[in-house]
C-alpha cells in the first residue's frame, strides 16, 4: 500500500503520468486504476482487495446433486436449463459455472442431444430473419447509420433502442450469425467489413459457378418452375413491405433454390460459401433506393427457364450479377476510409503541418440536398448514440465535451465553420475502436487525423483544418505560453507526451504561417474549457444548422 501511495503522491505533484510510470516502472493502466480508486475512496482505496470469493459454489455440491446434473445432461439440456431444472424440482441453487465444471470433470458426462439433422447453412440465406432489436439494428446498418468496421457499444445501443443490455447482446449475437456483425473476444462487436478484394473475387467466382449451374439445369419441370415463381412472389412481397434485410435474404436464397435444382453438388456447396460474402456486402454497402431490378431479373430468369432458353437465362444471370456488383462497389467506395492505418502513419514530429486541399472532398461532385440531409442525420446519430463513452479521465462524456466546446465557440462569437469544427473536433474518437482513453494505455490514436480524413470528404478547410490542427495547437501553446502547460488536465499532459511534446522553434514558425492557425488555437482553448461535469448546454440539434451551413459553403466552393 505504501508503494501505491508513492505513485499517487508523485502524480499529484507532477501531473505527468508518463513520468510517474517510467519512474516506478508501472503501466499507465495500473496508475489509472489506483488513481481512480484514490479519487473515489481516498487513501483506503489503495489497500489491496482479496480476490477470494466469499462463498464457493463448489463446496455446496454433493454426490446426489452431481448425479442429478448428469441425468439432466443426458436429457439434452444445456447449462442454463440444468440450473433452472435443479432450482424448480429440487430447490438447489447451483451456478452455471459450477455445472460446467462438474460436467467437464465427469468422464461419463454425455454430450447434449442434437437439435436437428439439417446441415448448417452459411450467411444470410441460411439464417432465420432477425426480429426485434436485431431487426432494428440490421436496418440501421443497412441505412448507413453505422459504418462498416464501426464498433457497436452495448450501452449506447441499449439507450438508442430503449432496451436492456441483455437484449442488445442477444441482438448482436444473432446478427453475428448472419455475418452482419463481427464479435471479437475482449474487444466487443463491430459492423462487418468485407474488403473490396473479397467482394470482387466472390462475384467473379459467382459468375463462373452460376453460369455452370444454369447450363447444367436443362429443361425444368412444371413443379420446379412453379417453385421458382412462388419464391419470386415472396421477394416482391418483402420489397413492398419495406423489410430490407428479409428482401436480401430472399434474393440470396433464390440462387440457392436454383442451385438445388442442379445435379452438381460441388457447385451448390461452393455457391453457398460465395453468397455468404456477397449477400453481406449487399446488406452493408448497397443503399440504393430499391432492389426492384433484382426482383425483376429473377422473374425474367424464371420465364427464360420455363421456355427452356438456357442461353438467354445464362446471359441474364451474368448481367444480373454485374449490376449487383456495381451497386455494392459504389457503396463500398463511398464508405472506404480515406486515411491510412494508425499504425502506418508517420510520427507527428516528422510530419508537415501543411496539407494540399486540391485532392480533398471539395473537388467531389456537389452534394444533393438528400445527401446533405443524410450526412447531417448520420452526424447527429453519432453524437447522440455513440458519444456516451467517458472523455479521458474527466467526469464528462464525449458528447458533453463536444457540446460544451461548440457552446464555447458560439458564445465567443465564432462563425458557423468554427462552431461546426468545435462540435466535430473529436469525431475521430468515434470512428476508431481503441476505447475511450487510449492515451492511458500508451497509444496515440491520432484522432485529429482520423476526424480530418472523415470530414474532408464533405467539408471545406474552414472546418477540417481547425480539426486537424487542434492537437498541434496544444503543442504550439505549450511552446509559446509559459503558463499554458500548468493549466492542462492530467490526461492532456499524458497525451501531449505521446503527441510529440511542445513544438520546436522551427515548428512554431511553420504553424504560425498556416491559414487556419488562429482558428485552431481558438478551438484548442474552447477544448480546454469544455470538461465541466454537469454543465447544461444546448442539445445536438441546436448546433446542426451550423454544420448544415458549412455543407452549403463547401458546395458553393465547388461551383
Amino acid at each position: 500500500m505504501a508503494e501505491r501511495q508513492d505513485w499517487i503522491e508523485a502524480y499529484e505533484q507532477t501531473g505527468n503520468a508518463a513520468e510517474v510510470c517510467r519512474r516506478f516502472r508501472i503501466s499507465a493502466a495500473t496508475l489509472r486504476k489506483w488513481w481512480r480508486r484514490y479519487q473515489t475512496e481516498g487513501a483506503a482505496g489503495l489497500a489491496e482487495r482479496s480476490t477470494t470469493p466469499a462463498h464457493s459454489p463448489a463446496q455446496k455440491i454433493f454426490a446426489p446433486d452431481r448425479a442429478a446434473i448428469l441425468a439432466l445432461r443426458r436429457q439434452g439440456l444445456g447449462f442454463g436449463q440444468i440450473r433452472a431444472a435443479l432450482a424448480e424440482t429440487q430447490g438447489i441453487a447451483i451456478s452455471v459455472s459450477s455445472i460446467r465444471r462438474i460436467l467437464a470433470r465427469a468422464e461419463d458426462a454425455p454430450a447434449p442431444a442434437p437439435r436437428g439433422s439439417a446441415p448448417p447453412r452459411q450467411g444470410l440465406a441460411g439464417t432465420p430473419p432477425p426480429e426485434g432489436v436485431a431487426a432494428l439494428l440490421a436496418e440501421a446498418i443497412n441505412g448507413g447509420q453505422f459504418a462498416p468496421g464501426e464498433k457497436l457499444a452495448e450501452e449506447a445501443l441499449a439507450r438508442r433502442f430503449g432496451v436492456g443490455r441483455t437484449k442488445v447482446r442477444e441482438a448482436l449475437r444473432r446478427l453475428s450469425h448472419l455475418g452482419v456483425v463481427r464479435i471479437e473476444r475482449n474487444r466487443g462487436a463491430f459492423v462487418a467489413m468485407p474488403s473490396h478484394e473479397d467482394i470482387a473475387r466472390a462475384y467473379e467466382a459467382r459468375r463462373v459457378v452460376e453460369g455452370g449451374i444454369i447450363a447444367d439445369l436443362g429443361r425444368l419441370s412444371a413443379a420446379q418452375i412453379d417453385t421458382l415463381r412462388r419464391h419470386v412472389a415472396q421477394q416482391a412481397a418483402a420489397e413492398a413491405s419495406g423489410h430490407r434485410v428479409r428482401l436480401v435474404q430472399l434474393l440470396t436464397e433464390f440462387h440457392h433454390v436454383l442451385a438445388a435444382m442442379s445435379f452438381n453438388l460441388f457447385l451448390r456447396d461452393f455457391l453457398e460459401k460465395l453468397t455468404a460474402t456477397t449477400s453481406l456486402a449487399v446488406l452493408i454497402y448497397d443503399r440504393a433506393p430499391a432492389s426492384s431490378c433484382a426482383v425483376q431479373d429473377h422473374r425474367d430468369l424464371v420465364e427464360f427457364l420455363a421456355q427452356g432458353d438456357t442461353a438467354a437465362a445464362a446471359a441474364l444471370m451474368l448481367r444480373h450479377l454485374g449490376t449487383n456488383q456495381a451497386r455494392v462497389e459504389t457503396g463500398e467506395a463511398a464508405d472506404r476510409p480515406a486515411s491510412p492505418s494508425l499504425h502506418n502513419a508517420a510520427r507527428r514530429a516528422d510530419a508537415p503541418f501543411h496539407r494540399d486541399h486540391r485532392n480533398t472532398g471539395l473537388q467531389k461532385a456537389m452534394m444533393t440536398p438528400a445527401e446533405s440531409a443524410a450526412l447531417l442525420g448520420r452526424i447527429g446519430a453519432m453524437l447522440e448514440g455513440r458519444a456516451d463513452g467517458r472523455y479521458g479521465l474527466h467526469d464528462v462524456t464525449q458528447k458533453q465535451h463536444a457540446l460544451q466546446t461548440a457552446w464555447q465557440a458560439e458564445r465567443d462569437g465564432g462563425d458557423a465553420a468554427l462552431i461546426a469544427a468545435a462540435l466535430l473536433h473529436d469525431i475521430g474518437h468515434l470512428v476508431h475502436d481503441l476505447g475511450d482513453n487510449p492515451a492511458a494505455e500508451g497509444v496515440d490514436d491520432r484522432h485529429e487525423e482520423q476526424g480530418y480524413a472523415w470530414l474532408a470528404q464533405s467539408f471545406g478547410p474552414e472546418v477540417t483544418e481547425p480539426v486537424r490542427l487542434h492537437v498541434a495547437a496544444k503543442r504550439f501553446l505549450c511552446a509559446t505560453e509559459p503558463d499554458y502547460f500548468s493549466r492542462l488536465s492530467p490526461d492532456s499532459v499524458l497525451s501531449l507526451s505521446l503527441q510529440g511534446g511542445p513544438m520546436s522553434t522551427e515548428e512554431v514558425a511553420a504553424f504560425r504561417a498556416l491559414p487556419q492557425a488562429e482558428a485552431a488555437i481558438r478551438l484548442r482553448r474552447y477544448d480546454d474549457q469544455a470538461k465541466i461535469a454537469g454543465l447544461q448546454t444546448p442539445p445536438v440539434a441546436h448546433f446542426l444548422p451550423y454544420v448544415a451551413a458549412c455543407l452549403g459553403d463547401a458546395a458553393q466552393g465547388q461551383r
